[in-house]
């Protein structure tokens, strides 16, 4: 019985998950500029990128402490190519991420850009805060996102979906 049960709960938290991305990418798309992505692919990216961002944080962060990881949300900007139409051509996806602690007695949150790389190896690249943050975005994006990248992001549609996501996690 408990397994069934977190199966169905599994299955939930992948659901719900998929129907977030794909409600922001909708949402999104009408508002950024650099590349327009259709709201299924972009729903389909979002859940491939957010594990893997959600790994390569949690091993920097927390190098495996039990119970400690992040928990993330992401809304694609473009791929690469831009010109790719379906998840399988998509060599990467650059998103706007945010992301927070869980299983830790003080939360902290990270909102930023990255490139997630979804062939070869696979990775994870984003640009640090500072001084170098502008050169740094202009090495790991194409052109046509660097406005989009340096303007002025809105989270406040990722920080209900987070809410969400931690919610269906925990």
């Amino acid at each position: 019985m408990a397994i069934a049960m977190t199966r169905r709960a599994a299955m939930t938290a992948a659901a719900v998950t998929a129907t977030i991305a794909t409600l922001l990418a909708a949402f999104w798309n009408q508002r950024t500029s650099g590349q327009t992505i259709s709201a299924e692919l972009a729903g389909e990216l979002s859940e491939r990128a957010v594990p893997i961002i959600e790994q390569k944080l949690t091993m920097d962060w927390f190098a495996g402490a039990a119970g400690q990881r992040m928990v993330c949300v992401a809304r694609p900007l473009g791929t690469d190519p831009a010109s790719a139409q379906t998840i399988s051509a998509v060599e990467t996806v650059y998103v706007w991420a945010l992301c927070a602690t869980t299983g830790t007695k003080v939360r902290s949150e990270m909102s930023k850009p990255m490139a997630v790389h979804l062939t070869g190896p696979g990775g994870v690249e984003a640009p640090t805060d500072g001084e170098s943050h502008a050169s740094q975005v202009e090495r790991i994006f194409p052109e046509r996102l660097h406005d989009v990248v340096l303007g002025d992001i809105r989270v406040e549609d990722l920080e209900a979906a987070l809410e969400d996501r931690i919610a269906t996690t925990a």
